[in-house]
């Protein structure tokens, strides 16, 4: 019985020790903060340029917003505008509730992202109360809204238009700042 303990012991130290574990890449921090293991290529960035976005948004033939918005090729420009009204119930003027409209805006404009290289996500979003009809206040308030998000390839002073639902459509153009 000894000897088989012996034997399991001299057989135990004669085998080579277990492989270490793998190497786990070390990671190295950029300056925009992103993290890539150090063997990894660095994919190519094109220089930010400053441009001016011409930009002209309707809804058939009712112009809701004309301007211009600055911005980098790799940064972000956006417009937002809000009315909002309210209105006392002409059959009962001592009611605390008010019923309003709100009428909104929303535009912005992206450039390159280091996953997206190239192009301009551009997003529009449009709300507007209806008519009020015969403007008694009282019933409740009905809105309608619409959206346009859409990633675009813009070429420098070439006018690039985007069509949405009802009637809303986005025109831009860029021009170099």
């Amino acid at each position: 019985m000894l000897s088989m303990v012996l034997l399991a012991l001299l057989s135990a130290t004669d085998s080579p020790p277990p492989p270490p574990p793998p190497a786990v890449p070390q990671v190295a921090p950029r300056a925009d903060g992103m993290i890539l293991p150090p063997n990894r290529p660095r994919p190519p960035v094109a220089p930010a340029v400053n441009q001016v976005a011409h930009v002209t948004i309707s809804s058939g033939k009712t112009e809701l917003w004309k301007g211009q918005l600055h911005l980098s090729s790799r940064g972000a420009a956006s417009f937002i505008q809000t009315r909002r009204e309210s209105y006392v119930c002409a059959d009962d003027p001592g009611r605390r509730a008010y019923d309003s409209e709100i009428e909104s805006l929303n535009f912005s404009i992206r450039g390159a992202t280091a996953a997206r290289q190239q192009g301009y996500t551009i997003s529009v979003s449009w709300k507007r109360p209806l008519d009020r009809g015969d403007g008694d206040g009282c019933q409740d308030i009905s809105e309608r809204s619409v959206a346009l998000r859409q990633t675009v390839d813009i070429q420098p002073g070439k006018a690039v238009r985007l069509d949405g639902d009802a009637g809303l459509s986005v025109s831009i153009v860029l021009r170099p700042d």
